[in-house]
């Protein structure tokens, strides 16, 4: 009878067990946020001075390209004449008549060049024949926000749009941003929405760009609180993304939800989904840049974020799902 029980007991034991482990993967990193949907300037400095076009310098004794062709689009500058670069005043203050030498980093590579500046005639200041920017500034969308302040925006990381290229940065921010509107996408490319932030606006930090993500805190943010959903809620057929096209107010737009990917690993890519709102057509076509970090809302829980927009068909895209956001968060 005493073995009985024992082994009763050890069955019933190990089941709970079980079920907890089960349950565990499930909903690990299931949680209650406060809701995105809200449009945040972004600005990531660099660290260094990203290179984004070489050009010949005009002296009095004709155009002269002191780099010789050897510093590329996308390549970082990080020392001149063994001073750090981190603004164009910086770079500036570093050119001299003489000689310079020149360290760079190119896809992770250290490099060192020596050039002789040109002295331009019309400002009479010795130059390199570059064209810098200090950091890569847009517009994005909040996903979710916890209740410690913690944020998850974009899916994505953030890349140089004008290089293409990802770096690492020194510091980030976000602003109160606004939307003005959204420019429709043709054939050559999808839309975008268009906006306006102000530096003074600063309400947060980025800690981290990731491959899924922005993340960092924020000041201060209210808005309605849902419960996330499992990757194994997420079903075939209607949901919504909440997302601001005009000013900055988010609004619910109706979406469907085509296919879903099964995945033990963290992806940008968990679903797609396509947008059926007639009204959210009209004014932007589908998806345009700028919505990524929409999140996407199915039968009350937010169950993932915007982060790409289809090639040839902008009402389709792919959405990230949310506790691989969550576990970048964390």
């Amino acid at each position: 009878m005493n073995a009985k029980i024992v082994k009763i007991s050890f069955v019933i034991t190990m089941l709970i067990i079980a079920l907890a482990v089960l349950c565990g993967s499930s909903v690990a990193y299931a949680e209650t946020v406060m809701i995105g949907g809200k449009p945040v300037g972004i600005t990531i400095g660099a660290k260094g001075l990203v290179v984004i076009e070489t050009t010949k310098v005009i002296t009095d004794d004709g155009a002269k390209n002191p780099t010789e062709g050897k510093l590329l689009k996308g390549d970082i500058l990080k020392t001149v004449n063994g001073k750090e670069v981190f603004t164009v005043s910086d770079l500036r203050k570093s050119v001299t008549e003489k000689k310079c030498t020149v360290n760079i980093e190119r896809k992770g590579e250290t490099l060192s060049f020596e050039f002789t500046p040109a002295l331009e005639a019309l400002t009479k200041e010795y130059k390199l024949g570059l064209y810098v920017k200090e950091e890569v500034s847009g517009i994005g969308t909040i996903s979710f926000v916890k209740k410690d302040g913690t944020y998850g925006a974009l899916g994505h990381r953030i890349s140089d749009p004008e290089t293409g290229l990802t770096f690492e940065y020194q510091s980030g921010y976000i602003y109160d941003a606004e939307v003005n509107g959204a420019k429709i996408g043709d054939k050559n490319a999808p839309g975008e929405l268009k906006g306006r932030f102000n530096k003074a606006d600063k309400i947060g930090t980025v800690d981290k760009n990731t491959p899924f993500g922005i993340y960092g805190k924020i000041e201060s943010y209210n808005a309605k609180t849902f419960d996330t959903a499992s990757i194994d809620e997420v079903k075939i057929g209607k949901a919504q993304i909440y997302t601001t096209i005009k000013g900055d107010e988010p609004k619910f737009y109706d979406i469907n939800v085509l296919r879903t990917f099964k995945q033990s690993d963290v992806s940008e890519k968990g679903m797609i989904i396509q947008v059926t709102d007639k009204n959210l057509l009209s004014q932007t076509g589908g998806i345009v840049q700028g919505m990524s970090g929409s999140p996407i809302v199915q039968n009350g829980k937010i169950i993932g974020a915007v982060t790409h927009v289809f090639n040839g068909d902008y009402t389709k895209g792919y959405a990230i799902y949310i506790p691989w956001m969550l576990k970048n968060a964390a």
